[in-house]
């Protein structure tokens, strides 16, 4: 099944990351708190946690469809893409401003929970530390059998987290250690994206239950608004949120089982991992150089160029992003065995299939 809303969401919620950035280098770098980009508010920066919720969808549907590989897929999906972006950042810092802060650059590419110990050259990692371990925690249920239990799993580990929070005050920091991140309550995203899987495939793909899914995002929307002091109830509300508006639009594609058009949002979707990595690191180079050496006087201005600059440098390092996955699975993954009486298909992208052929999307890995 392809799922063409989900394109769609990954592609916009990159977008709103991108200008929550902008203004926040604005502020921080170029001392302009007062630009028209004030309102892209921390708001849209919870772009990012939306991907969490969406990351756990996809990766319940993928135990459940195609676990083949899942381990190997998923470190291939992430790392050479996310060094290769690293690789470039540092090449394009040192060229400019004739060196970098490296501390600790192995602990920062490795993507291991290491706590705040490391530097990290595109400033967006912590995103991908906590999508690394969940992929490792996934991992242990895409062997045999044990797929069946992970939605048991899923709600076990997600009341375990409420109890060490509530009870125990477990710290939730952006840059956990080992000892900090299964606890973490940015996991209640993960595992609310993927208990939602298990409720796409009971839930029926009217125009009413989908208008009830509106509801439920709302109410979400309005529980993480109302928590006051509770984290817990914030987190809990957002992954409501989040869940429902995944769920919206996957049964939506059910029901219309649309094929990959190539359509600008849907390519933006593609792109969107490539997007997420580089566009950092261009907004600060480009504010940097600005300040330093060119004078320019107007941040509106500043922050108009930089936006249109990651969005297109970002683009187009999504483009490589995808060229390179292609290579790379074609290469280093091996083709899934046919069952009996299935007539085996070559291990490709998505959206190169038939339409007959296909498998799950590729998630974003942020």
């Amino acid at each position: 099944m392809y799922f063409r809303s989900l394109q769609v969401f990954r592609g916009l919620a990159a977008v709103a990351v991108v200008l929550f950035h902008v203004n926040c280098y604005l502020e921080s770098l170029y001392k302009a708190p007062d630009t028209v980009f004030r309102v892209f508010t921390v708001h849209f920066g919870l772009g990012a946690w939306f991907f969490f919720s969406l990351s756990g969808f996809l990766m319940a549907y993928m135990i459940d469809t195609s676990r083949d590989q899942f381990l190997r897929r998923r470190l291939i999906r992430v790392y050479p893409t996310f060094w290769l972006a690293v690789g470039m950042t540092l090449l394009a810092k040192v060229a400019l401003f004739g060196g970098v802060t490296s501390r600790r650059l192995f602990h920062a590419s490795s993507l291991l929970p290491v706590g705040g110990r490391a530097a990290y050259p595109l400033s967006v990692e912590w995103t991908l530390i906590y999508e690394v371990f969940f992929y490792f925690v996934c991992a242990a249920f895409a062997l045999g059998a044990l797929h069946r239990l992970f939605p048991a799993f899923l709600a076990c580990w997600g009341a375990a987290i409420a109890v060490a929070n509530i009870r125990y005050g477990h710290p939730n920091v952006i840059l956990p250690t080992a000892g900090q991140i299964p606890f973490s309550l940015f996991n209640l995203l993960f595992i609310m994206g993927g208990l939602g899987y298990y409720a796409f495939k009971r839930l029926d793909s009217t125009a009413r239950v989908r208008r009830l899914l509106l509801g439920v995002a709302g109410a979400g929307l309005v529980i993480n608004y109302c928590r006051g002091a509770s984290e817990i109830v914030g987190y809990s509300g957002l992954g409501l949120s989040f869940t429902a508006a995944i769920l919206w639009g996957a049964l939506g594609d059910r029901r219309d089982r649309p094929a990959p058009a190539g359509t600008f949002l849907e390519t933006l979707g593609d792109a969107s991992y490539g997007l997420y990595l580089v566009h950092v690191p261009i907004v600060t180079i480009f504010f940097v150089l600005a300040t330093q050496k060119t004078g320019l006087a107007y941040p509106t201005a500043a922050g108009v160029i930089a936006t249109i600059l990651a969005l297109v440098g970002g683009w187009w390092f999504g483009k490589v992003d995808v060229s390179l996955q292609k290579h790379l699975k074609r290469r280093l993954v091996r083709p899934r065995a046919a069952a009996a009486g299935e007539t085996p298909t070559p291990h490709v992208r998505l959206w190169r299939r038939p339409v007959a052929a296909q498998t799950p999307a590729e998630p974003l890995a942020n």
